[in-house]
């Protein structure tokens, strides 16, 4: 294997910093959710597996996009790489 070239780690980083702002996002909407239900239901008692399934779907939901837009992105890398070789050649 060659060294690893500095526009891959470009990519790596720029995809985890791309998925930890989407958890954080789908965190933010998880925490709205329960204070939505607190305000509205407010004699209702929230259990911890409701809580922790609020925070597993928010991380889970920003893996699914994180890998939906690296998916799109990839593809169009390939397509511009095509469309540079049928160019060039």
């Amino acid at each position: 294997m060659g060294c690893l070239r500095l526009q891959d780690l470009c990519v790596a980083v720029s995809v985890l910093l791309h998925y930890f702002f989407l958890a954080a996002f789908c965190l933010m909407l998880a925490e709205a959710v329960q204070l939505l239900l607190s305000t509205v239901f407010v004699f209702h008692v929230q259990t911890t597996a409701q809580t922790v399934g609020l925070i597993v779907a928010a991380w889970s939901k920003s893996w699914r996009f994180g890998v939906v837009v690296s998916v799109v992105g990839l593809i169009n890398e390939v397509n511009q790489h095509r469309a540079r070789l049928v160019h060039d050649g």
